[in-house]
């Protein structure tokens, strides 16, 4: 399910290096044109960086729309907008140089210019020393940026022709390669490995989609490593699905892709609370798992079933919640959190907080085998559940 030769971007956590990164003698320049195909669902990130002695560039997306900042001497230029790119769907993108200028186009199209001419700059047109690229990570400091962006880019790059340089990236072989898959859908992928970490301070309510899983959906721990709630799918068998060796099309451009593997179907959802537990059995027309807390017990619905908690002391939870406990998806973490076990197999479709939507490359902690906003795409029949957790008014 793999496309040949395409790059996957996604940042290897908590490193900084990029993924990939060139470096060219200005003087054997002799294209000023950078294109290739790019595909996400992440709405913010970084697509590439690019620099010479006497400035730098950078290509990202805000909102999923283009963006781009780039400096000349001691001026620095920003400029936002054009077609919403993470959509799932591949795009070609073109960034051209023509002379103070640096123009995107997109699918044919221009979606965006940016200008800068600096009085204590050479011009573009005197560029001397070396251009350095990079993928993944820029080579600055991310404060020097005019506009800070969450740089982590949960996405594809493809047929890139770079200023019409051959055998341009040197990669870190140092670091774990991601795949690029053949067809995605939008989500988080917990591949079974590690989890994700918040800290609740703040926040009041999360929703989420989950399918097809087996492993920890969610934990609840205080500071200090104590767990307070868990919830645990429990999958029934590995249903494989059907699936042939594709092609791709794109624009008459063939990429090849291989088989996909096989995920579970869920059986049965348990919730813990200390020593007690309770299991419900998942009904695939169901379609919400509700937590909801409260200052003498935990409520846990599924569809018409119900079980609940009694607490032995009563509980300010939205005090507790409010200083910060650690909120995990993906795992029960030890108390180091960046350890667990109960890994999620799975997809967890969307994740929000009090209505909006949860970015994981914003966590705490996030394991570096988990995909962000992509998921492998499924034709088999999995379970699609709505999870709330909801602290009531005390």
């Amino acid at each position: 399910c793999c496309i040949q030769d395409a790059i996957a971007l996604g940042q290897r956590w908590p490193s900084k290096d990029p993924l990939a990164t060139a470096k060219i003698n200005l003087s054997d320049i002799i294209s000023s044109e950078s294109m290739f195909e790019f595909r996400t669902f992440d709405p913010e990130g970084l697509v590439f960086y690019g620099d010479t002695q006497d400035g730098w560039f950078v290509l990202g997306l805000r909102g999923g729309v283009p963006e781009m900042q780039m400096t000349e001497g001691d001026a620095i230029s920003y400029t936002w907008g054009g077609p919403r790119l993470n959509d799932g769907q591949w795009h070609k993108v073109e960034v051209r140089s023509e002379g103070s200028f640096v123009k995107l186009e997109v699918d044919g199209s221009l979606a965006l210019m940016v200008g800068l001419n600096s009085l204590g700059a050479p011009g573009r047109s005197h560029l001397r020393g070396q251009m350095r690229l990079s993928l993944g990570a820029m080579l600055i400091e991310q404060e020097k940026l005019y506009h800070p962006l969450v740089l982590p880019m949960d996405g594809c790059l493809a047929k890139g022709n770079w200023l019409n340089q051959r055998n341009l990236w040197e990669t870190d072989t140092k670091l774990d390669a991601k795949l690029c898959l053949g067809n995605i859908r939008r989500g988080s992928h917990f591949s079974g490995r590690g989890l994700v970490v918040f800290n609740t301070s703040g926040e009041k309510e999360s929703y989420g989609d989950i399918k097809g899983l087996t492993g920890s959906l969610l934990n609840i721990q205080t500071r200090k490593g104590e767990s307070l709630v868990t919830v645990i799918s429990k999958e029934e068998v590995y249903t494989p699905y059907t699936h042939i060796d594709t092609d791709i099309h794109i624009d008459n451009d063939v990429v090849s892709v291989a088989p996909c593997n096989i995920f579970p179907l869920t059986q049965e959802l348990v919730a813990h609370l200390g020593a007690e537990v309770h299991a419900l059995p998942v009904d695939s027309s169901v379609e919400t798992l509700t937590l909801m807390f409260s200052e003498q017990k935990v409520l846990v619905q599924y569809g018409p079933k119900s079980v609940h908690f009694d607490l032995k002391h009563p509980q300010d939870w939205r005090s507790q919640w409010t200083e910060g406990l650690f909120l995990t998806f993906g795992g029960v973490p030890d108390p180091s959190y960046q350890r667990g076990s109960d890994y999620l197999l799975g997809c967890v479709r969307r994740i929000k907080v009090q209505d909006r939507d949860v970015d994981l490359d914003r966590a705490l902690y996030k394991d570096n085998s988990i995909s962000s906003h992509s998921c492998p795409h499924l034709t088999a029949n999995n379970l699609f559940i709505v999870m709330k957790i909801i602290l009531e008014d005390l």
